[in-house]
C-alpha cells in the first residue's frame, strides 16, 4: 500500500505547504497535491478493483491500539477511488469559486489544510480496520467538515448551521463508540477480523451492537429522522464543499453500513425490512421537502437525503435477498446501491457546481430571483441540464440504470408465495415510482424557473458565464454521467467485485452470479444507444433540409396580454403547489399574504416559509429544554474569581480523597 500512504502524505504536505504561499496560489498548490494524490491513490486502488485482490499493511502501536491494520479490499476500493476523484474536481473547482474571497480576512489558510485533513480522513476511514483508530478518522473526518462549513463565519447562520452539524455528527458518534465497545469487548480485540464472531456469539448482543452501528452511520449518511444537518450545511458551507460533503462524505456512512453487514453475515429478514422500511420514508421525506425550497442548495441538500434512500433501498433489496437465500435479488440489491453512490456522486456534485457557478454570478441561491440564464450562462446551462437529466433517471444518462436494477430487484419480491413478500415488493416499486416522478417535476421545476424564461431580477439580467476553471470540473462530471450510462454494463463490471465482497463470493462463481444482469445492462444500453442514434440523424436530416431556408417563427398567444411581464411567469411555489394538493401535502410554515384589494392592485404578494417537521416538532422543542435546563445551572459561572478558586480546591480535594479510598 506504498502507492496509497504516498497519496495520503502528498495530500497532507500539499495542505501544509500553502503556508509559505500568498493568498492567490494556495488553492493551486492544493490543487496539484490533489491530483497527485488521486493518481497515487488509484493507482493502488483500481488494479484491487478490476482484480479483487486485497492489499493490506499494518502498523504495531502502544495500547490502547494495538496492531492497526489498513486494508484495501475490492469495497474499500470503490470508495477509494471515488473520494480522490471528486476531492481533486473539487480542489479544481475552489480556484476559481473562493477568487472573489481572497484577501477578504477569509481564514484560507485554514480552509485548505482543513480540506486536506477531510479528505486523507475520508480515505484512512474506508481503509482502517481497528476500531480505535476508525473512531479518531471518523471524529477528524467530523471536525474538519465542520471547520469548512463554516468558512463564511462572519455570517450567524453560517456558525449555526457548523454547530449544528457537528453536534449532529457527535451524536452519531457516540452510537458508534457505543457499538465499536460492544463488539471489541466480545471479541477481545479492536480489529475488525474479529468482529464477525463477536456479531454471531450472542444473539441479543449481536442485534443490540448492528442497530448501533446503523443508527450511527446513519447519522453520516443522512437518513431520516436523522437528516436535518444536510439542509443546513449544505446551504451555508462553500459549493465546493457541498459538493465533497454530499458526493463522497455522507457515502462514508453507506460504507459503514456496508461493512457492517459483511462483518455482521447473514441478516436476518426483520433487519432488512427496517433498512428497506427506513430508506423508504427517507426517499419520500427528501424529495417532498425538496420540492418545497426556494433555495436551490437547499432543494439540492433534500435532493441528497432522497438519493440515500433510494441506496438505502438497494441495501434494504440486498439484505432481505441474503436472508431469503435469493443470490439475484441480493446482487441486483446491492449493485443497485453501489451503482447510485457512484452515479449520484457524479450528478449531484455537478448540480452543485452549476449553482456555485449561478451564485458566483447572482450572489442568490433564491430561484424566484433568477430566470433567463440559459441565455446569460449557456455553458453552466447545458451541464445543468445534463445533471437534472441524470438524477431525474432520464436514460441514456446514469441515474437510469441504478434504478432500472433496483425496480428489477423490488419486482423480485412479486415472484415469492405469500403477501407479505407481494406487499414488500408493491412497496418498493410504488415507493420508487413515486420518488422518481415527483423528481421530475422537482427539478424541471429549478431548471425552469432558474434557466428558462425570463430574467426576475437585475442580477439574472447581468449574469455572465464563470472563468474556465469552474466549468472544467462540471464538464467532467457531465461527461462521467454521460459515460456511465452509456457504457453502464462495463461500470457494472468494474464494481461487481465490491458487490462479491459483499455477498462474500468471488470468481467464476461471482462471475456466474453478475452474468445476468451484465448481460440486461448491456442489452439495455445498447438499445438506448440506437434510439439515441435514430434521433440524433432525424435532428440533422432536419438541420440539413431547412438550411438556406428561412423558418417562420411565432409569439406565444399571451393570453390577451400586448406585454410579457417577468412577473407573469411561474414562481417556484405555484409551479408545484397543484401537485402538492393533489397528495394533501401543504407547506408546513407561516404564510404571510398581502391580498389584492382593489381592481387594479399596484402590489401583491402572498410567501410561505418552509419547516422540516423533525426540527420543528423534536429538534427545536428538545434543544428549547436543554437550554431551560442549562440557565438553571447559571449561577456556577459567577465571574468571581475567588468561586472559581473554591471549585479548583473543591476537585482536588475530591481526588486526593478518592486515591486515598480506592
Amino acid at each position: 500500500m506504498s502507492l496509497f500512504f504516498a497519496g495520503i502524505a502528498v495530500l497532507v504536505l500539499g495542505g501544509l505547504v500553502t503556508v509559505f504561499f500568498r493568498e492567490s496560489g494556495k488553492l493551486q498548490v492544493f490543487c496539484v497535491a490533489a491530483g497527485v494524490s488521486a493518481v497515487l491513490v488509484c493507482s493502488q486502488a483500481v488494479p484491487v478493483l478490476v482484480s479483487g485482490t486485497i492489499a493490506g499493511f499494518s502498523v504495531d502501536l502502544s495500547e490502547p491500539f494495538g496492531s492497526v491494520r489498513f486494508e484495501i479490499d475490492p469495497l474499500s476500493a470503490f470508495f477509494v477511488i471515488l473520494i480522490a476523484v471528486q476531492s481533486f474536481l473539487a480542489s479544481l473547482y475552489a480556484i476559481g469559486y473562493l477568487k472573489p474571497y481572497r484577501n477578504t480576512g477569509r481564514p484560507m489558510t485554514s480552509h485548505v489544510l482543513f480540506l486536506s485533513v477531510l479528505v486523507a480522513s475520508m480515505l484512512l476511514v474506508v481503509t482502517v480496520r481497528n476500531a480505535i483508530a476508525f473512531l479518531v478518522f471518523w471524529e477528524a473526518m467530523s471536525i474538519s467538515s465542520s471547520f469548512l462549513v463554516a468558512f463564511e463565519h462572519e455570517k450567524k447562520e453560517t456558525v449555526q448551521a457548523a454547530i449544528y452539524y457537528v453536534t449532529a455528527m457527535h451524536i452519531g458518534f457516540l452510537f458508534l463508540v457505543a457499538g465499536f465497545v460492544l463488539v471489541s469487548l466480545r471479541s477481545g480485540n479492536p480489529d475488525f477480523a474479529g468482529f464477525a464472531n463477536a456479531f454471531a456469539s450472542d444473539g441479543a448482543a449481536g442485534t443490540l451492537a448492528f442497530a448501533l452501528f446503523l443508527i450511527g452511520f446513519a447519522f453520516k449518511a443522512g437518513f431520516a429522522p436523522f437528516h436535518t444537518w444536510l439542509p443546513r450545511a449544505h446551504s451555508s458551507a462553500p459549493t465546493h464543499v457541498s459538493a465533497l460533503m454530499s458526493g463522497v462524505m455522507i457515502k462514508t456512512g453507506i460504507y459503514g453500513m456496508l461493512r457492517t453487514i459483511i462483518a455482521a453475515g447473514k441478516p436476518g429478514p426483520a433487519a432488512g425490512a427496517a433498512v428497506l422500511a427506513v430508506s423508504v420514508v427517507t426517499a419520500i421525506i427528501g424529495i417532498i421537502y425538496s420540492l418545497q425550497q426556494k433555495d436551490m442548495k437547499k432543494a439540492l441538500a433534500y435532493s441528497s437525503v432522497e438519493n440515500i434512500g433510494i441506496i438505502g433501498i438497494g441495501i434494504g433489496i440486498g439484505m432481505l435477498g441474503l436472508s431469503f437465500g435469493d443470490r439475484t435479488m441480493a446482487v441486483l440489491g446491492f449493485s443497485g446501491a453501489l451503482f447510485h453512490t457512484l452515479n449520484h456522486s457524479l450528478f449531484k456534485s455537478l448540480l452543485f457546481y452549476c449553482v456555485g457557478a449561478v451564485y458566483g454570478q447572482t450572489h442568490t441561491r433564491n430561484m424566484e430571483l433568477l430566470g433567463g440564464l440559459s441565455k446569460k450562462m449557456p455553458m453552466t446551462s447545458h451541464f445543468a441540464f445534463v445533471g437534472i437529466l441524470s438524477i431525474c433517471a432520464l436514460p441514456p444518462f446514469n441515474g437510469f440504470y441504478s434504478e432500472f436494477l433496483l425496480y428489477i430487484g423490488g419486482a423480485r419480491f412479486l415472484g415469492f408465495a405469500g403477501p407479505v413478500s407481494i406487499v414488500i415488493g408493491a412497496l418498493i416499486l410504488a415507493s420508487l415510482a413515486f420518488v422518481g416522478s415527483t423528481a421530475v417535476l422537482g427539478f424541471t421545476r429549478l431548471y425552469g424557473i432558474a434557466f428558462l424564461g425570463n430574467p426576475r431580477s437585475v442580477a439574472a439580467e447581468k449574469a455572465n458565464e464563470p472563468e474556465g476553471v469552474m466549468l472544467v470540473p462540471a464538464a467532467i462530471a457531465a461527461f462521467l454521467c454521460l459515460a456511465a450510462g452509456v457504457f453502464a454494463s462495463a461500470f457494472f463490471s468494474l464494481f461487481s467485485t465490491a458487490v462479491g465482497g459483499i455477498l462474500g463470493i468471488e470468481g467464476f462463481e461471482a462471475s456466474e452470479a453478475f452474468a445476468p444482469s451484465r448481460e440486461l445492462l448491456s442489452q439495455l444500453s445498447l438499445a438506448l444507444l440506437v434510439f439515441v442514434a435514430i434521433a440524433a440523424i432525424l435532428f440533422l436530416m432536419r438541420t440539413v433540409m431547412l438550411r438556406g431556408r428561412s423558418v417562420t417563427r411565432h409569439t406565444t398567444w399571451g393570453c390577451g396580454y400586448p406585454d410579457y411581464n417577468p412577473r407573469m411567469q411561474y414562481t417556484a411555489s405555484s409551479f408545484v403547489s397543484s401537485y402538492l394538493k393533489l397528495y394533501g401535502i401543504g407547506r408546513s410554515g407561516k404564510k404571510k399574504a398581502d391580498a389584492p384589494m382593489a381592481l387594479f392592485p399596484s402590489e401583491a404578494s402572498r410567501e410561505a416559509s418552509f419547516r422540516d417537521f423533525v426540527d420543528h416538532r423534536i429538534v427545536d422543542p428538545a434543544g428549547k429544554l436543554i437550554e431551560k435546563l442549562l440557565s438553571l445551572l447559571g449561577w456556577i459561572q459567577s465571574g468571581k474569581i475567588q468561586q472559581y478558586i473554591l471549585y479548583g480546591l473543591l476537585a482536588l480535594l475530591a481526588s486526593a480523597i478518592f486515591v486515598t479510598v480506592v
